[in-house]
């Protein structure tokens, strides 16, 4: 099911386009991330496909639990974005950009960016109609 040894698993909630949670776990792989539910894998990235991630700022600047990641996906046809919430957040992104880190010494591509919105609620920071 999964490529090679994983990294971090957690649960957490996926909003779809109507804005209805769907809950999930989000699996780390040495190359992949997962979202997936009890029957099915959702969906499936490379690490090295994630250009960036708006994470939610609440007014004292310290991390919400929500967050967007985009990346490239030629299935799609373009960009995606994902938005979810994460209980764990920071220990989310501290292996993801860890995972992200050694994918690109091995690729020699971009660096990930992690822009912060001030914000609790990222319902309005949409970068595609899906």
């Amino acid at each position: 099911m999964y490529d090679r040894d994983l990294v971090y698993a957690e649960k957490c909630k996926k909003y779809n386009r109507f804005n209805i949670q769907q809950d999930r776990v989000i699996v780390l792989s040495e190359r992949f991330f997962y979202l997936t539910s009890p029957k099915k894998i959702h969906s499936k990235m490379l690490i090295s496909e994630l250009i960036y991630s708006i994470k939610a700022i609440s007014n004292n600047h310290s991390s919400t639990k929500e967050i967007i990641l985009c990346y490239t996906s030629d299935q799609e046809g373009g960009i995606v974005d994902i938005r979810m919430s994460v209980c764990n957040c920071d220990s989310f992104f501290q292996q993801l950009k860890h995972l992200y880190a050694k994918q690109m010494q091995v690729e020699k591509l971009k660096g990930f960016r992690i822009y912060g919105v001030p914000s609790s609620n990222l319902s309005n920071y949409r970068f595609t109609k899906h």
